[in-house]
This record gives C-alpha cells, structure tokens and sequence, in this order.
C-alpha cells in the first residue's frame, strides 16, 4: 500500500488483500477466542496435543479447517435435535436428501427448498436461545456463527462471488479488533473501504469473479492470489533452476519473472509433441470414501464429547464455563461478547489515518488468560526495589537500616517462600543420608551394616503398600485395537499388581479432612498438570484418550473417586484397605507397626519419604520392619533397615530428631530455608550438643509458644553462623547485608539473608505441628502458623508487614529530593557528590535517579569526583528516548 501511493506510475494500481493469510489469522482469532474453553480437549479426541497447538492458533491451516468444520457440524446436530420435527418433515428431509445424492437436484435447490429453509430457521432460532440462557451457551453460538462465516469466505473465493467476499471481511474486523489482530484489522478495514469505491473496468472484472485466480474453469476452482504465489512463484524460486541457486540481481529476477510466460509455451509445446499432459482429477481430495469414513469416525468422537459436555446446558448468565474441567472463569472473562466488543473499537478508527496506532487494551478476554475465579486472599505485591530505592531518599544511621531490616522488605519471606509459596527442596537427601557412600551421607555415622540392604528374592511375610505411590505406578491400559478401557479395567490392573504380595495392606489418602495443610503442595503440583474434569468414576466409564493418568490424580475428586471403586474392588478379592482421613503418611507408619511381631517380617513399600522418619522415630528398637523405597528403569529399589538405622542414629545421640530435621528442612507442610539443605541442618545438630537439647522441646505435645520460637530461631541461626555470629536472626540480617554491600554492587538477594525472626517464629511453629502430627498428637494448626481461608489452610509467612510504614508510603522521588546531593551531566557520564556525612558513622545509601534520555546511545557509566568517596561504580544500559531507573549502590566511610 505503501509503494502504491508512493509512486505515481503504480496510482491506477489496486492492492489485493491476500486471502489466505487472512483466513490465517480469522483461524487464529477464533482459537484466540476459544482459549480455555475446552475446544483443546474435544479436539485432542483425534488430533495430537502438539498438533492442536499449531491448530488453533491457525498454523496447521488444513487440519484446522477440518476440525471447526467437524466440531460446527457436531454442534449443529445437537441444537438440530432440540428441533421438534414431525414425521411429514423428517420424511420430505429424507427424500430431499435421496434426490441430491441421485443429482436429481442442484445444491442450491436444496438451499431454496422450503423444508431446508425451515430446518435453518428452527436452527437459528436455537442458537439464539441457547445464547440468551448462559454465556457458554452464547460463546459457542458465537463459534458455531464464525465457522460458518469462515465457510462463506472460503465459497466466496473459490468460486469467485464478489459480493459475499466484500461483505464477509466486513463481518471479520469486528473479530479481529477483539482479539488483537490490529494488522488485520487496519488493513482489512482499509481494504473494505477501497474495494467498496471500486469503478470502472476493475470493478467489472471482480463482479464478475477474476478476482481470483483459476486454473481451471470449473466452479470450484478458484485459488486466493497469496496462496498461488506461495505455491507457484515461491516454490519454482526455490527448486532447481531457481532463483535461490543464482547470484540475486534486479536483472536477474527481472529476467527470471519476465521469460516465466515464453516458458509456459515452450512447455505446452512439449507436452502436445510427447502427448504427455499434466492435469488434475475431477474427484476431489475431500470426496474419496476413506476420507469420508475418516471423518464420519471423527465427527462421532466430537459429537460423543459434545453431548457428554454440552456446551447448551449450562444456565450461569454471568460467566463462562469450561467443558473440560467443568469449571467457572471470572467476570472478567468476555469472550462471548466479542462481536459486541470488536464493534466498539472498530467504531474508534472511523474518520482516522490508516496510520493510526491501535491497542491492545479492550481486547476480549478469554478463559485461559483471565486470572483465576477463586484463590486465596493475596497478599499487596510489595516491589522490593523500589523499597531499596525510598531507602535512598532517607539519611540513614545504622541503627534505622537495623530497624528496616527487621521487616522482610517483600510480600513473602525470599529465605523461606519463593513466588508467593513455600519453599520445597528434595526431600530423598534424607534417605540419602541413611545410605552411606552416596552424595550427603557420612559414612563415620554408620558401622556395619550399614542399614541399607539390597533387595533380595524372598517376599516379606506383611506388606504394607502406600495407595498414592500404588495410583502413581501402575499404568493404565491404552486404547488399542479399538477398544475404549474403562475405570473397571484400571482396577483390575491395580489389583492384579497388588495381589503378587503375599500379604498385603493397602492405605490410601484421604479427603474427609476439609482442614489439609497439603492444600498448598496440591496447587503447587497440579499447576505443573493439564487442568482435567471432575469424573463420576463408575467400573463402566470409558477414559477418555486425552485423560493421562497423572492429569486424571491431579484432581483430588478424581483420585477420591477412583479410591472408592478401587477400595471395593480390593475388598472383594480379600485385600485389607484403611484409609486416613487427610494424609496416609502417618497411617502408613502405624499399621507397618502394628503388624510389627516377633517373627514376622514387615516390609512398607513407599516412594514417600516422609514415611521413612517417622518409622525411625516410632518403630521398636528390636523391629522387624524395613522400608522398601521403589527405584526406577535404571535404578534398584531399595530397602531400609529400621532396626539397624535406630541403632545408629542412637549411638550418635541423634534418634530423638529426626522427625525435627526432616520438617526444619522442608517437606509437604513446611519451607525449606534458602540453600539450606537437609544434609545442612543435620550437620548443624550433629555439632553442638546445646543445640540438640534446646529443639528436644519440638518433641513435647505440650510446648509452650515462646520455647519453640526460641529453639527454633536457635536452630536456624546456627545454620548461618559461619558467616557471622549474633545473637537473634535481625541481627544477624544487618551484619550479613554489610558483608555483601562489601562484596557485591548489585542489590543483594534478599534469599540469601536469614529470614526475620517474626517469620521464622511461623515456621518454627509449622515445624512444631508437623512434628507433632507426625507423633500422632492432633493439634489446632490455625494456633500454630497456619490460618483458615477459603475452605482451606494457608501458611501464616510472617505477623509484620513487608515494610516499615515510612518505606510504605507511595514515593514519587526527583533529584531535588535527594538531600545535600548535586547532580551534573557531561555528555555520557553522569558526575554527581554526596557532603555531610556524619563523623566516624558508615551510612549505607542508595541512590535514585530518574532522568529522561534523549540522545544516549552507549552505556552510561557512573564516576564518583569530590569528596564522595564512593567505593564502587556501576554501568547500565541506556534505552533511547524513554524513562529508566539508575540504581546507585555503595557503602561510604568517611573514615
């Protein structure tokens, strides 16, 4: 457009909109609309997860026409049986349908016939109530009116109707403006506007269809202009004889593209001489039975999800549904509102310059990119620069700075959560720890044996099996041969795995307990899953192909479900099964206990490792069990000696804390502290007797508050003694902070400071009701650092805000509030001085400066002249023409 109007000779010239790339991007509109909404999971019956990607966003061009032209043709027949029809009409349909399949009639015949006529009435007419019901009934309408828009278009281009070309990129801008397609938008609009001035002998040739191209003249034979471009002059410039094997030159390709006619000829001339002529089949690709039957098969699979989550059910008239997970988006979500919204903005460009800058903001908002409906309170995002940069502003002392890092100076502890949830390391460098010689272990703890054995040939006479490591392992059936399996056959599977035991306990989870402290480690996990629907799990249930087994046990009513069914289905067969009302972890230790006789040999079988101490902790210094921890394709399993490690661990005077280290360390309910491992804090308790005696109180059921706050800062203060030695975690922060000031010029990570003792008296508390549970003592975990909210419990990070309300307040900072400072600029570098530090007093400062740069084109590097007496530089790098922060960090000494 741009060369057009640049050159005069090319005025008379009309720019084409290339139809192909075009359809590309309605595709990719409508995916953008769809996001989230379950179009993903129905297409996934037959298309590949990695295809769907590409489909959606209208990449995969054919395969995605394919799928919304099965999935609008699924749609239509659900709201076609809504349609009360009468014997006289279903018998006129079905005659109507003989006579075309025996071309006694046309298909536009067909399209006029009254019976057809009243058959898409009674369509519309559903559509448009379904729509009225429900917001998802009203997004899929949408969809289903779109793809047949997108149907029109492909008719209007293939068979060259001028008309219904124009008006359907008319109907598209409003979709594009939605969804944020502003190239397309603008253009489109352009391109409408032109072709609608359109006269003389251009406009009688589009009326009458050369504005596309054909080969052929058969009706259907129309190719958009980009599309023969991309199939005809791109590939002959990229195949032997091409322009991309020559030296490219403005004579060349004008001589390659100019002789591309004389070779035509030659080449016609060639065929009639050899009579041997290249032409194309009258039978259509889309015609031949097998892709028929290929798509009768499909178009069953998305007619079968359909019905089973119909998007026409839902009667919520203020927010979208998800079919797949069944689950409700936000009031923010209006995607079904994108024609009413597209219209909108698209009214915002009437009258303006087609070089007019459209945005984003206002686009429509769709289920996958709204922000979740339900989720905990969150706590006010706190910008830890910028509480660095209001720390500039201030003359310091050392004793405000100690006071400042009091508070933790971020939403969350850093040491102790990271992204809002808790820490979580890897919990096997505990087990590690029993098994001398590997990474962590010590081997002087340990004499022979050493309390790991390998696993041998015969079968214990008692095994206890944990029942989430059982769901985790077995693998399910697949779909082969054409058959569907069920939830029925994936408990014969469970059951066929369990029954090679001799005698077998089974000890499942369980989701009584509205009150978990797993709630978090449950969101952490099954953000790493596909989101996947609530089931009834019945033994006739077919499973679906796109329902993984790790996505399906994502969902705690799932996995209850399938715990129900598969715990009658063990009974039957005479396998004992307990379940536990939250966690089976305790459960599991305690029933390998009390099978635990003289004579007998018991064996827990668990990948958990939580089930490990808590055994040690717990178990008779003569038991006979051992823990057998599952290995993998390439690794053994192995098996713990109980009786063996207690020995050990009591000679070392180590046994009463072992519960205390695991949960100090991290595990499901509480934070590991930032590097700081489990191998750390157990080398901390081997070390110092006194420290051992102060954190015995985590074993008391009756501690009081203040003792384990006390014992536990103890604990985490020795973890960094080695860096510096105070007496309480706040001081500890403020030497460590200098120590890095020295050390580094970038702002610290506050990670790597201890947390403030008012977050880890939280965790020292997390810690305690762990231990405690562990135990088998029940205690109000709301009175020890945890708090109910939303049905569920969350941990307390800390009882202080992130900030002291001076570092709070809202800053807007200039150079002239910097106090006593003088800033001049010399072409690239910025000089500025500092006076009036107080005598014999080291004031950590930082600056903030704001500046507008106009013609900076290198970095800018920062030199301290005058009395400054500034320790460090620092260099950024300078963007042009915009807003940027400059961070200045150092310690001065006046000394």
């Amino acid at each position: 457009m741009k060369i057009v109007t640049a050159d005069p000779a090319l005025r008379g010239v009309h720019v084409r909109l290339g139809g192909f790339h075009l359809t590309m991007s309605f595709l990719g509109a409508i995916g953008h609309l769809m996001a989230g909404s379950g179009l993903d999971e129905l297409w996934a019956q037959v298309y590949a997860v990695n295809s769907v990607k590409h489909m959606v966003t209208g990449k995969a061009y054919s395969r995605a026409l394919r799928a919304h032209f099965l999935t609008q043709e699924a749609l239509g027949t659900i709201l076609l049986d809504r349609v009360a029809m009468d014997s006289t009409m279903r018998s006129d349909l079905k005659q109507l349908h003989e006579d075309f399949l025996d071309k006694k009639v046309s298909a536009e015949d067909v399209a006029k016939s009254d019976v057809a006529l009243h058959l898409g009435t009674s369509l519309l007419e559903q559509g448009e109530a379904v729509a009225r019901d429900s917001c998802t009934g009203k997004l899929w309408w949408l969809y289903f009116r779109l793809v047949g828009l997108l149907r029109l278009y492909i008719q209007a281009e293939r068979t060259g109707d001028w008309m219904m070309h124009k008006e359907c990129v008319k109907a598209m801008l409003p979709i594009f403006h939605a969804t944020g397609h502003l190239n397309y938008a603008r253009a489109a609009h352009l391109y409408v506007q032109q072709m609608e001035e359109l006269t003389g002998p251009c406009a009688e040739a589009a009326g009458q269809g050369n504005f596309t191209v054909r080969r052929t003249t058969d009706f259907w034979a129309g190719v958009w202009t980009d599309m023969v471009i991309e199939q005809s002059l791109m590939r002959l410039l990229k195949i032997r004889g091409g322009l991309t094997r020559r030296v490219l030159t403005a004579s060349t390709v004008a001589q390659w593209v100019l002789t591309r006619s004389a070779l035509l000829e030659v080449s016609a001339a060639v065929e009639k001489y050899a009579g041997v002529y290249s032409c194309t089949s009258e039978q259509h690709v889309e015609l031949r039975h097998t892709r028929e039957d290929r798509d009768r098969r499909d178009l069953g699979k998305f007619l079968a999800w359909l019905t089973k989550y119909s998007p026409f059910l839902d009667r919520d008239s203020l927010r979208v549904r998800c079919l797949h997970t069944g689950e409700l988006g936000p009031t923010q979500v209006n995607c079904h509102e994108a024609v009413e919204i597209g219209t909108a903005l698209q009214e915002k460009m009437h009258g303006k310059d087609f070089e007019v800058k459209l945005q984003y903001k206002g686009r429509v908002i769709p289920m996958a990119t709204a922000p979740p409906s339900s989720k905990a309170k969150e706590e006010p995002e706190v910008d830890t620069h910028f509480l660095f940069n209001k720390m500039v502003t201030l003359d310091m002392t050392s004793d405000v700075l100690k006071r400042f890092l009091t508070y933790e100076l971020a939403t969350y502890p850093p040491a102790l959560f990271d992204k809002g949830m808790m820490r979580h390391n890897n919990k096997a460098a505990l087990s590690r720890r029993f098994r001398p010689g590997a990474e962590g272990a010590d081997d002087s703890l340990f004499e022979e044996p050493h309390g790991v054995e390998s696993p041998g040939p015969s079968l214990p006479t008692q095994t206890v099996l944990d029942g989430g490591h059982l769901l985790h392992s077995v693998a399910w059936p697949r779909h082969e041969g054409g058959k569907e399996p069920t939830y029925g056959d994936v408990c014969q599977k469970h059951l066929q795995h369990v029954v090679k035991y001799v005698t077998a306990t089974v000890v499942f989870d369980g989701y009584d307990e509205c009150w978990s402290t797993k709630w978090e480690v449950q969101q952490r996990r099954a953000t790493k899953k596909r989101p996947c629907p609530k089931f009834s799990v019945t033994e006739e249930e077919v499973i679906g192909p796109s329902h993984k087994r790790e996505d399906f046990l994502a969902s705690p009513h799932n996995e209850s479900q399938l715990i129900s069914l598969l715990t009658e289905k063990l009974q039957c067969a005479g396998v004992e099964v307990r379940q536990a009302r939250a966690d089976a972890d305790v459960l599991v230790a305690e029933t390998a206990m009390e099978l635990d006789r003289p004579g007998q040999d018991v064996e827990a079988f668990a990948r958990d490792t939580d089930i490990l101490p808590i055994l040690v902790a717990r178990a008779r210094d003569d038991t006979g069990v051992t823990v057998r921890k599952p290995g993998s394709a390439t690794t053994p399993d192995e098996v713990f000696n109980l009786k063996a490690i207690r020995q050990h661990l009591a000679k070392e005077e180590l046994l009463p804390y072992v519960l205390f280290g695991h949960a100090m360390s991290g595990c499901d309910t509480t934070s590991t502290i930032h590097t700081k491992g489990k191998i750390t804090v157990w080398k901390s308790l081997e070390r110092s007797a006194a420290l051992r005696g102060a954190v015995l109180v985590f074993n008391d059921p009756s501690a009081k508050r203040e003792e384990i706050a006390e014992a536990g800062e103890k604990l985490i203060l020795s973890l960094y003694s080695s860096a510096v030695v105070c007496d309480t975690l706040n001081e500890s922060r403020y030497e460590l902070y200098l120590r890095i000031c020295d050390t580094k010029m970038n702002l610290p990570n506050l990670a790597t400071l201890p947390p403030t003792s008012a977050a880890a008296e939280q965790h020292s508390y997390r810690v305690y009701v762990q231990v405690q549970q562990w135990l088998g003592n029940d205690l109000d975990h709301t009175a020890w650092g945890w708090r109910a909210e939303n049905g569920t419990l969350v941990p307390i990070p800390t009882t202080l805000p992130p900030a002291p309300p001076e570092l709070q307040s809202k800053l807007s900072c200039k150079l002239s509030d910097l106090p006593k400072t003088r800033v001049r600029v010399y072409g690239y570098v910025l000089e500025f001085e500092r006076n009036g530090l107080a005598a014999n007093e080291k004031s950590v400062i930082c600056m903030y400066l704001q500046i507008y740069v106009n013609t900076f084109h290198e970095k800018m590097f920062l030199t301290a002249k005058g009395n400054s007496q500034c320790k460090y530089l620092k260099y950024i790098d300078v963007k042009l023409n915009g807003n940027f922060e400059l961070y200045f960090f150092g310690i001065y000494d006046n000394k």
